[in-house]
């Protein structure tokens, strides 16, 4: 390279690299437009009746490939998209309240998460009551293929090497900071300070972890003596996390409500709690706390106080020993709120789309691998169950080894590659096609 070149090529290449930068800072501003960009077309050509979209990012596209498929469209909100965590900026707050104002009147059917959510969503935006489905685990094992199954494990206890006469406090879900981990910590100190204190007590984390959040709980745990009292456990499959706690004595569900969304939990972990029949010591959040009290689950406390936590500890175990959930109590919560009953919901509001009669053909589609996102799986597979077909549709990341087709329990799984790189790269010529077919609709014979 000549040195006149390489002066030349050295002026351009910085004010090139930060236009770069700045065209993908303020494409991803679009991204529900880049994802309807890559998704959009492959969906319409699969000539669905139903697209179901899954989570906010889907919302817009849902709508778009419905309306050129003929089809009917089912939006689920997993959780408040405006007011999620972290806490989004006002101003990406009103663009997201601007898009669900837009898109969610359109839906000819939403479901949710939780009753609490579904009210919001009324009174936001004007829809019908949106149907709750929860994320409860079935009561029947589901066969899940051998990637998404762990390994043979032993017992919660023999695992940890909990003795049998040691109170097991469980926790299940991702094991990082700011999930309330640090606040049970403390509320298990403070609660070991008092002269009724059962000593021998234990707290179980069953949840993906990383090295840095391991050292940050261990450091507090030594901090507060308790690093004799807590226990790391890897994931286990979801199917089989009812029957891995169930050996424990108390569920722990510190949710801490920074945003609205984690205040309206009804988290996963409740339920499963709920059917292992282990008894809650639970957030005081908007809906979970009336929920653990009206179906007498257990306790809950102020999750941001270590004493309000301890005090509700040592109501659970005011006898020495939390009372477990009878059978006939197990079994009644099982027949209301497990997936099952669940499954029954999801039938109706499909029964009641006047898509037609007979097998529909169903695009779900989901801002994730979906490797597996057990919520959409369930849907899925409960919407086989039914007869009909169904394909996800699905991200594929950038470098991933995921197949881009698969069938698993005979719902496909169509795998898309996605970034918010490549969508923007592509997205003009997406819209130059979608002009391009307005044209050919609009023009004169």
């Amino acid at each position: 390279m000549t040195d006149f070149k390489r002066r030349y090529l050295g002026f351009l290449i910085p004010p090139l690299v930060k236009l770069s930068k700045a065209y993908y800072a303020t494409a991803k501003l679009f991204v529900h437009h880049l994802f309807r960009s890559v998704f959009e077309d492959p969906i319409v050509a699969w000539k669905p009746d139903v697209v179901h979209a899954h989570d906010g990012m889907s919302l817009p596209l849902g709508v778009y490939a419905a309306r050129r498929s003929g089809a009917r469209m089912v939006f689920d909100s997993h959780e408040l998209e405006a007011h999620r965590n972290p806490p989004l900026s006002p101003r990406q707050r009103r663009s997201v309240e601007k898009i669900e104002q837009k898109y969610l009147p359109q839906a000819d059917a939403v479901t949710t998460v939780g009753q609490k959510i579904a009210d919001h969503l009324v009174a936001q935006y004007g829809i019908e009551r949106p149907r709750v489905i929860y994320n409860a685990p079935p009561m029947t094992p589901r066969p899940l293929p051998a990637k998404w199954q762990q390994p043979a494990r032993a017992s919660l206890r023999a695992e940890a090497g909990i003795p049998d006469d040691a109170i097991a406090l469980v926790y299940t879900g991702n094991i990082t900071m700011n999930r309330g981990v640090e606040q049970t910590l403390e509320g298990m100190a403070e609660y070991l300070k008092r002269d009724d204190a059962v000593r021998n007590i234990r707290l179980s984390m069953v949840g993906k972890t990383r090295p840095e959040t391991f050292y940050a709980v261990t450091e507090l745990a030594a901090k507060l003596g308790l690093q004799d009292h807590i226990h790391f456990h890897d994931p286990v499959s979801p199917t089989a996390v009812v029957d891995f706690i169930s050996e424990g004595n108390i569920a722990v569900i510190p949710v801490i409500p920074v945003a609205l969304s984690y205040d309206y939990a009804m988290p996963n972990k409740l339920f499963e709690s709920m059917l292992a029949g282990l008894p809650i010591l639970g957030a005081r959040l908007a809906e979970m706390a009336p929920f653990v009290g009206q179906h007498k689950l257990g306790v809950c406390y102020d999750p941001v106080s270590s004493q309000s936590f301890a005090q509700a500890l040592a109501e659970l175990l005011s006898t020495g020993k939390a009372p477990r959930l009878t059978e006939a109590h197990k079994q009644d919560l099982a027949e209301r709120f497990s997936w099952e009953a669940q499954e029954a919901v999801l039938r109706d509001v499909y029964a009641n789309l006047g898509a037609g009669p007979g097998p529909l053909r169903v695009a779900m589609v989901v801002p994730n691998p979906c490797n597996p996102d057990y919520r959409v799986v369930k849907q899925a597979e409960t919407l086989v169950a039914a007869g009909h077909q169904v394909c996800i549709f699905c991200t594929r990341p950038v470098g991933s080894d995921l197949p881009q087709e698969e069938v698993i329990n005979d719902v496909e799984y169509r795998r898309l590659d996605w970034s918010v790189r490549t969508a923007a790269n592509g997205i003009f010529k997406f819209y130059a096609r979608q002009i391009f077919r307005k044209r050919l609709r609009t023009k004169p014979v």
